[in-house]
Formats: C-alpha cells, structure tokens, sequence
C-alpha cells in the first residue's frame, strides 16, 4: 500500500504495550495522536472557526456545545423548581428534576 501512496507516515511501533504484544495499544494511540495532529494541523491551515466547526458538526457532542444557548437548556415561568424554603431537601432535589 505504502509503495503506491504519495504519502507516508511510518510510527513503526517496535512493541506493543500489551505483555503479548497482540493487542493494538502503543500503535492505536500513536495512529490516534497523529491523526489528532493532522486535523489540527488542517484546521489551522484552514482557518478553521469555532463556528465553522459547529455548522459542520451539528449531530456531534462537540458541534451541539458549541450552538447550545442558555435559552435552549433553561425552563420557561411555569416550568421553574420554585419550591417553599421549609421543604425537606429531598422534595427539593426531586422538584428540580425536569419531569418531577
């Protein structure tokens, strides 16, 4: 694959951390490592904002933290855990709750 590729990014990874030395450990994480360094690489490359990564990765944890407003998350007036300050702290914690 090598000799066809214009390409190439040889770890040669002598041992794996596994006492076996079969299970994928050291190589797996330098692959990950590098492959973490490349997209940052392009990343900057790119100028690549964090609104752009967002637009981009809207399905993803990362993308949805980056578009989630306070107002997305928050209870409207009828929805808020008022609760009396002689309430026990169980009935609290369970108040605040959003379907409680």
């Amino acid at each position: 694959m090598a000799a066809l590729s214009d390409v190439v990014l040889d770890l040669q990874i002598p041992r794996e951390a596994c006492h076996l030395n079969l299970a994928p450990t050291a190589s797996t994480t330098a692959a990950l490592a590098v492959g973490d360094a490349i997209a940052v690489a392009l990343m900057k490359l790119k100028n690549i904002s964090a609104e752009d990564f967002a637009r981009h990765h809207p399905g993803g944890q990362l993308g949805k933290r980056l578009l989630l407003t306070v107002e997305d998350v928050m209870r409207n007036r009828g929805e808020k855990a008022a609760i009396s300050i002689q309430a026990s702290v169980k009935r609290c914690l369970l108040r605040s709750l959003p379907f409680a």
